[in-house]
């Protein structure tokens, strides 16, 4: 049976220079980038391009004007290299084309794969039937990490109907539609090591430095570079609590495999198994740098396995955490979302959230609501089965850490002279700090109802809060129109040496608002405040976000 309480979402950075569903010409582009470009029926395609996207992608399947029934197979490989293929619908066929429908685009047959692809076969696209229609295939991103949290998408499409005469009392004799649009909303705790998505799709520029600092600064070298070995010890420990991995792959002639095996921070037994090199996506050998998914305490020995990797060689070293400095920029990662809703699976490709609102309370919860649009809103898999109980979305491994609590939290006032984060700052009790960016689905004449595009403004941030009133230092400031350092730090748990979990903001605050309440009723005087980040050179915006986490290694986002 259908079960809202088994929902899932799950979230792929869009590469920056190719967001959304990758089909037909982009704007300003000089290629067409679909999959397979459309064309006429045949029996058989091999693909125009390639998917792309590290995890993948979805193959979406377009059928038009077809005059008989059919099928459309593709065949081709996952991400791991394996054999995989899906025929199109899965049982029965693809219907007639509709007898004038508005336009071919509405009255299409389409169809998102359950399968998500790295390679199409050469003449990987075959088809049955479908006589005297056309195809094409476009390419979505497929998830590849886990996003708790709660999702609402909307798809909305613009109506004209004339209103004419025509001998008619009717107010409605044809109406159409005009283009479409997908509203998103999505609220979320905020998780110091999986909610590092925050900050790349509401800034996105990472500086000082633009790669992340580790902690400690010289990662720990637990093996040096050593031939690989189909089993191999380290000859150093990761230091307690417990370490990622950084394993980096030299003089190898051959893809492969590098196992490890040992146990957590909590004593628990844990393994992986990193792929280094996949030829489906055309590597020739395992040469990089790679790191582990889990956070090891301890490595068995002769923990370390290889396959493949031939003439190569291994070293390995450990860090506590990376350290990233976010400041806003124009161009940030747009997401495909894949959500689940205990019966629908679907894919909502080029998400990009306009609106973040980080709310806080130290008797409560710290949180993040978000607004924005996406392209699509499009069901994976057979749309006529019922009813739909099975999760089609990517499975994703679930997220082990805490949110974070309000409470946690540490509040520094500072002069715009001095350094932030110096002056401890004892009297917030709540508040809200809200992130604007503001942008538009543009959508140009090519024959699509969705946007192909995104125009984005000025962002802006501001900052709500409740003090205990306990003096006039900051209604001074208020009424002198002083711009100050507020940073506000979110910590989590330890990660090793002396290094927190912890989300910082920085923000050059000017006041717009400062009210007093007092009455006869209340245990303490309270001070409404409100005001906005201006820029200042010396953080260089109107921001500044600091994001510390033990999970999300520097190939994150892709």
């Amino acid at each position: 049976m259908v079960s809202a309480a088994l929902g899932s979402i799950g979230y792929a950075f869009e590469p920056t220079a190719a967001p959304g569903e990758q089909v037909d010409t982009p704007p300003g582009g000089a290629s067409d980038v679909s999959i397979l470009s459309y064309s006429a029926v045949a029996a058989s395609f091999s693909a125009t391009n390639q998917p792309t996207g590290s995890g993948g992608m979805r193959c979406h399947v377009y059928v038009y004007n077809n005059t008989a029934t059919g099928t459309v197979t593709i065949a081709g490989k996952d991400i791991a290299g394996n054999a995989i293929s899906e025929t199109v619908p899965p049982t029965g066929s693809i219907p007639i084309a509709p007898v004038q429908p508005q336009s071919q685009e509405t009255g299409r047959f389409d169809y998102v794969t359950t399968n998500v692809y790295a390679q199409i076969n050469a003449s990987g696209i075959t088809t049955t039937g479908l006589t005297g229609g056309n195809i094409k295939v476009g390419g979505i991103y497929g998830a590849k990490f886990q996003l708790p949290g709660t999702l609402k998408v909307v798809p909305k499409y613009g109506e004209y109907s004339p209103d004419e005469h025509r001998g008619l009392g009717d107010r409605h004799s044809r109406k159409v539609q005009t283009i479409k649009d997908c509203d998103v909303e999505l609220d979320t705790a905020i998780y110091p090591d999986s909610g590092l998505w925050i900050p790349y799709t509401m800034l996105n520029s990472v500086t000082n430095p633009s790669t992340p600092t580790t902690s400690p600064g010289s990662p720990v070298t637990c093996l040096a570079a050593t031939a690989v070995a189909a089993s191999m010890s380290l000859t150093t420990q990761p230091t307690a609590p417990g370490m990622k991995f950084i394993l980096v792959v030299a003089g190898s002639t051959a893809v492969g495999t590098i196992g490890i095996a040992g146990k957590d921070v909590f004593g628990n037994n844990i393994s992986e198994t990193i792929t280094a090199g996949i030829t489906a996506l055309g590597a020739v050998n395992g040469n990089g740098t790679y790191y582990s998914s889990n956070i090891y305490s301890l490595v068995n020995a002769s923990g370390v396995t290889t396959t493949g990797l031939t003439t190569g060689t291994l070293a390995i070293t450990g860090v506590f955490a990376w350290n990233r400095n976010f400041l806003p920029a124009i161009s940030t990662f747009t997401q495909t979302l894949e959500w689940f809703t205990g019966s629908e699976s679907v894919t909502v490709p080029f998400t990009d959230f306009s609106e973040y609102e980080f709310d806080f309370d130290v008797q409560k919860e710290f949180v993040l609501k978000c607004k924005g649009i996406a392209q699509d809103r499009l069901p994976i898999g057979n749309r006529s089965t019922t009813p739909l109980t099975v999760s089609q979305v990517v499975a994703l491994s679930q997220q082990v850490d805490r949110p974070d609590a309000s409470w946690a939290c540490q509040v520094f006032i500072d002069p715009i002279s001095g350094t932030p984060g110096t002056t401890s700052f004892g009297s917030m009790l709540n508040g809200k700090i809200k992130v604007s960016v503001p942008h538009e689905g543009i959508h140009t004449l090519a024959n699509k109802q969705v946007f192909t595009s995104l125009g984005i403004g000025k962002w802006e941030i501001t900052l709500d809060a409740k003090l205990v009133y306990t003096d006039v230092l900051q209604l001074e400031q208020f009424r002198q129109d002083n711009k100050q350092y507020v940073q506000l730090n979110f910590y989590g748990r330890s990660v090793g040496s002396n290094s927190l979990q912890q989300v910082t903001f920085i923000i050059p605050f000017k006041f717009n608002k400062f009210e007093v309440t007092s009455t006869p009723s209340m245990k303490f005087p309270e001070a409404d405040i409100a005001g906005i980040g201006e820029y200042d050179p010396g953080i260089g915006a109107s921001y500044k976000m600091i994001w510390n986490n033990s999970v999300q290694a520097p190939n994150y986002t892709s």
